[in-house]
């Protein structure tokens, strides 16, 4: 599967769909994170994105925004 290689200023979507269509070392260059959350009880995954107030937890079906300089806005409607 070819994956997307420019994220532009404005780019909306749910934080599956900008998994699904950039590589991960693609997407953390833009401030979108995974994060491998391993216990002896489960085994999950952590995605954060940067926003101008911090580093963010997101869930799978959040709304984000891309405003630019790896900065994304965050909805959970």
């Amino acid at each position: 599967m070819n994956k997307v290689k420019f994220l532009g200023i404005g780019a909306r979507g749910e934080v599956i769909n900008f998994i699904d269509s950039y590589t991960e070392s693609f997407l953390y260059k833009h401030g979108l994170k995974r994060y491998d959350l391993v216990s002896k009880y489960t085994s999950d995954h952590l995605t954060t994105v940067q926003t101008k107030y911090g580093e963010l937890v997101v869930s799978a079906n959040d709304v984000i925004t891309y405003v630019g300089d790896g900065v994304w806005s965050v909805s959970h409607d």
